[in-house]
């Protein structure tokens, strides 16, 4: 059984907003700020890369049956005081 990257979906946003802090670039005004943003957005795209790639790389692990115990419980709920 195969799972899904979590990752993936926040890497796709990523990406795009990278392409529009790069569409900035183009305007003196904004282009300091923009080479920024794309500076740190592509430090967080690489972290997330790194966990994919780590997520991916770790098997099939999480993919085997839970191994659970059950037992029986009373419980009992009463209204508390207070205000």
């Amino acid at each position: 059984m195969t799972t899904d990257n979590p990752y993936i979906s926040q890497i796709e946003e990523l990406d795009r907003q990278i392409v529009q802090a790069q569409a900035l670039l183009v305007d003196p005004e904004l282009k300091d700020l923009a080479e920024l943003d794309i500076a740190a957005l592509t430090e967080q795209k690489n972290a997330l890369l790194a966990a994919a790639s780590q997520f991916a790389n770790t098997g099939d692990d999480n993919d085997a049956p839970l191994q659970t115990q059950t037992a029986k419980a009373i419980i009992e709920v009463r209204g508390g005081a207070g205000g």
